[in-house]
C-alpha cells in the first residue's frame, strides 16, 4: 500500500498525492511537490509493536512542502483496541488532514470484528476512520458490519469497480523520481472536517500558524513561554488562562484571546469547557520542568497554579460523545 493519489474535489479538479511507507524513505518531497503532488498518506504503524521508523521524518517533509497528510495502520490478528491505541499513540501531536485509515488486507478468523472494534475505538476518541482493502478481500472476507465505513478500494484494471467508495487504487506501477508508487483516484470523502483549530502566541516568535485536531501548538525543548491562545471550533467553547502576575482571567469564547500579548507574561495554566452536550473536549499541556501533562477533560486545569512555571505547548481535541 504505497502510492500516488488523484483526489477529486469540487468542480472536478484533481489533486494528486503520494503514499509512503518505510519502502519510500528516499522519496524527494520537494520533487514530488514540484511535480504537482499535494496529498501524502503515510504508514504509521502495524499490529501492536511496529512503527514505521521513517514516518515522522516523512510527515515533517510532507508538511514542510505543503502537503495535506493522512495516516494509516496495517491491521494484524492481535487485540484491535490495543492496535488502535498503538496507532493513535504513534501519531499523537501530528496534524492529520485526512481520515484515519485501517488497512485490512490479511484474512484471519474474526477479521471483520477486528476492523469494527478498531474503528469504534477511533470514533470514541474523536477520530474518523476510513477502510482500505482490495476489492476481492472486501467482497469476500469482510462482512456488512464494517461496510458503513468510507472505503478506499484497490482494484487494478481499466474500470472503477461497482462498489461505493471514496477512493480507487487502480495501479501499483507508478513512479516518482525512481520510487515505485501506486496510482489512485480519491473523492472529497477522504478529508476530515476541521472540528477545532487553535493558535498560540509564543515568546520571541509571536503568533504561530493555526493547527487543528490534536496537533501541537507552541514549542517543545526551546524554553519559550506561551503568552496567549485563541481557540475556534464548530462547537461552542469557553476557556480561560492563568497568567503570571494576574491569575485567572475571565473566561472567553470561540475566537477570543486568552492570555496577554505584548506584556511578556507567561501563561501558567488553562481550562477549556465544551458547551455542547454532544462533545467533550480534552487537552494537555507541556509545562516548564515537568513536560507533558496527562490529558484532562472539560473544565479541568492543565498546567500549574502557584508554581511560577510557564506553559510551553498544548494539544487540544474534540471528542464526540
Amino acid at each position: 500500500m504505497s502510492g500516488t493519489y488523484y483526489i477529486k474535489v469540487r468542480g472536478g479538479v484533481n489533486l494528486k498525492g503520494i503514499d509512503v511507507s518505510s519502502f519510500q524513505t528516499n522519496l524527494d518531497f520537494v520533487q514530488a511537490k514540484a511535480s504537482g503532488y499535494v496529498v501524502a498518506f503515510i504508514k504509521a504503524t502495524e499490529g501492536l509493536n511496529y512503527t514505521n521508523p521513517a514516518f515522522k521524518d516523512q510527515y515533517n517533509k510532507a508538511k514542510a512542502n505543503g502537503f495535506k497528510v493522512g495516516f494509516y495502520h496495517f491491521l494484524k490478528d492481535t487485540n484491535p483496541v490495543d492496535e488502535a491505541k498503538h496507532f493513535l499513540s504513534a501519531i499523537s501531536g501530528l496534524q492529520s488532514d485526512c481520515k484515519y485509515v485501517i488497512d485490512a488486507e490479511t484474512n484471519f478468523n474474526g477479521v471483520s470484528l477486528h476492523v469494527r472494534q478498531f474503528a469504534d475505538y477511533l470514533i470514541s476518541q474523536g477520530k474518523e476512520p476510513m477502510l482500505y482493502s482490495g476489492l476481492y478481500f472486501y467482497n469476500n472476507s469482510l462482512d456488512n458490519t464494517v461496510k458503513d465505513l468510507p472505503l478506499w478500494v484497490a482494484a487494478y484494471g481499466q474500470t472503477r469497480p461497482a462498489v461505493n467508495s471514496v477512493g480507487w487504487q487502480y495501479s501499483e506501477s507508478g513512479n516518482i523520481g525512481g520510487v515505485t508508487v501506486d496510482l489512485d483516484e480519491f473523492e472529497n470523502g477522504i478529508f476530515l472536517p476541521i472540528n477545532i483549530s487553535y493558535k498560540v502566541h509564543v515568546q520571541n516568535i509571536g503568533w504561530q500558524a493555526p493547527v487543528s485536531n490534536g496537533a501541537i501548538a507552541g514549542t517543545v525543548g526551546k524554553s519559550l513561554r506561551m503568552e496567549a491562545i485563541v481557540i475556534d471550533s464548530k462547537v461552542l467553547l469557553t476557556y480561560k488562562a492563568h497568567v503570571q502576575n494576574i491569575g485567572w482571567q475571565a473566561p472567553v469564547s470561540n475566537g477570543a484571546i486568552a492570555g496577554t500579548v505584548g506584556k511578556s507574561l507567561r501563561m501558567e495554566a488553562i481550562t477549556i469547557q465544551s458547551n455542547d452536550p454532544a462533545y467533550s473536549i480534552r487537552y494537555k499541556a507541556h509545562v516548564q520542568n515537568i513536560g507533558w501533562s496527562d490529558w484532562v477533560y472539560d473544565g479541568a486545569v492543565a498546567g500549574t497554579v502557584g508554581k511560577s512555571l510557564r506553559l510551553e505547548a498544548v494539544q487540544i481535541e474534540l471528542i464526540k460523545k
